[in-house]
């Protein structure tokens, strides 16, 4: 039987030595849904660091489901 694995809807690489405003500013400027604490939203966030000092945070956000963007109609 064939694997069927899901897409990360949006993938943003946060740069080494980002500050934690410059991460939540990256990650709103992407689409990401982002609530005023700077928590996820709705959906799934999973970062993956590198191994090695200095090396770039991969950020991938996955949409749960059919959720509706706040403020926004159905």
């Amino acid at each position: 039987m064939a694997r069927h694995f899901r897409l990360p809807d949006i993938t943003v690489r946060i740069p080494f030595g980002t500050t934690e405003s410059e991460r939540v500013a990256l990650l709103c400027a992407a689409g990401v849904p982002l609530d005023a604490q700077g928590d996820v939203a709705w959906g799934f966030l999973h970062e993956r660091t590198l191994l090695r000092f200095g090396g770039d945070t991969i950020c991938r956000w996955l949409c749960a489901g059919d959720a509706v963007s706040p403020g926004s109609e159905a």
